[in-house]
């Protein structure tokens, strides 16, 4: 049965419950005689957002009830369990299905089993802990945010790197000459070493455009101007600074490249990916 605005609260049809499914919370309410869940707690877990999410589901899978919460009385949405299960479908992430497992497996049968709700409810003190936590948390990710944003910046005041500084910050534990063996069988820069003039003593230069970037390698490296030498204007290959830095060391790595163990201040996802 779908709920409407009111304003009665969860406690009214069954106190609101806590549960944790990995370390995230999800909220439950038992509301005449069967569950729903706080569809924001679900999305949360699945990756989706919520008002996306819930505009997929049909009338009678979801609803608006009034509840008493930390920060005072709010409407929230929830799901009965035929909108969960649409929910987990609409998610691609692989934490769905052991999401869906937890709630078919552990959580669903306890209920049916007792015929209510067996998680005890949370007092005033766990409440006011919760809400310590996520403080914590969310303090802590703000300060990951800052970090990030002032490494961002300083990479970004400066040229970029040359191929060498990029190597040594980045994958000194690669041997320069693999390093440099990898961006040209990679497709990153151009090799045509060996193929250029040859010199007086019989040996061949590289080509002109040896070691610029590619066609693949321009969104990452450019040509870097340096001067006058010899009547022409030198070129070096640069690392572009910025988003780019920090994008070329996660193709990298995902090339199979082994980097430094440091911390460049870059998201852990974009870091492993």
């Amino acid at each position: 049965m779908s709920m409407v605005a009111s304003s009665s609260t969860a406690d009214e049809g069954g106190a609101l419950r806590v549960l944790a499914f990995e370390g995230a919370e999800v909220r439950m309410a038992a509301i005449e005689g069967q569950p729903w869940w706080v569809a924001s707690d679900v999305c949360s877990i699945l990756e989706l957002q919520t008002s996306r999410a819930l505009a997929r589901l049909d009338p009678d899978e979801k609803g608006m009830r009034s509840t008493h919460t930390l920060g005072g009385q709010q409407m929230l949405a929830y799901v009965n369990e035929p909108g969960l299960y649409a929910l987990v479908l609409g998610s691609r992430k692989p934490q769905a299905k052991a999401f869906k497992r937890w709630i078919t497996h552990e959580v669903l049968p306890a209920i049916r089993k007792t015929g209510s709700f067996t998680v005890k409810p949370m007092d005033e003190l766990e409440l006011a802990e919760r809400q310590v936590a996520l403080i914590r948390e969310k303090r802590a990710a703000l300060a990951r945010a800052e970090k990030a944003e002032a490494f961002q910046t300083a990479i970004e005041a400066g040229d970029g790197l040359t191929l060498r500084a990029f190597h040594k910050k980045y994958f000194s534990e690669v041997g320069e000459r693999a390093f440099m063996d990898h961006l040209y069988g990679r497709g990153y820069l151009i090799d045509q070493r060996g193929k250029g003039a040859e010199r007086e003593d019989g040996t061949v230069r590289d080509g002109a455009q040896h070691r610029h970037p590619s066609s693949k390698g321009k969104p990452f490296f450019y040509l870097h101007g340096h001067g006058q030498y010899g009547g022409k204007h030198g070129e070096a290959t640069r690392v572009r600074p910025g988003t780019p830095e920090l994008d070329l060391k996660a193709a990298l790595i995902k090339d199979g490249l082994a980097a430094n163990n440091n911390d460049t201040g870059r998201p852990l996802e974009i870091e492993a990916a």
